[in-house]
């Protein structure tokens, strides 16, 4: 029975821990949050701005409102492909921008989850991966600005 209820981060992700990160970065309201899992990190940060996963899967819990994909249990608009995280990317505004990955427990969940361009995305020099998760898995990335000449 107590193999059952283990509850500790070999079995779970560190989503907590993320939000506590970020928390302690003190957040600008100019700041852009991305999440993959956004209805946790939605609980523990108040909201977040963007919810990252691939269409094919978020089409399941979504709700399409003027040709905008929301997520139906928080209302978070979705990035669905590597070409519309790019687009919020490669806006010009004054904060930062962090990504919370959701530490899948499988690969084939993480490769369906990050589909279309996704994944390239999150591979790339772009994002700085500046926190890792007490359970190894969980990242935040924030985008790398270029520096002022």
């Amino acid at each position: 029975a107590w193999q059952a209820a283990r509850n500790n981060y070999d079995d779970h992700p560190d989503h907590k821990g993320a939000a506590e990160f970020l928390e302690s970065l003190k957040l600008a309201s100019t700041d852009i949050v991305i999440a993959e899992d956004s209805i946790v990190q939605t609980y523990y940060l108040g909201k977040v701005n963007y919810r990252l996963q691939s269409i094919e899967v978020a089409k399941n819990n979504s709700v399409l409102r003027d040709g905008v994909l929301y997520g139906q249990y928080t209302g978070t608009p979705i990035i669905g492909t590597g070409r519309q995280l790019e687009a919020v990317l490669d806006l010009k505004l004054p904060g930062n921008i962090y990504i919370i990955s959701e530490a899948q427990s499988s690969e084939r969940l993480s490769q369906r989850n990050r589909r279309d361009g996704i994944a390239e995305l999150l591979e790339s020099d772009r994002l700085e991966v500046i926190y890792i998760g007490r359970d190894h898995k969980t990242k935040i990335w924030k985008l790398r600005r270029p520096r002022a000449s």
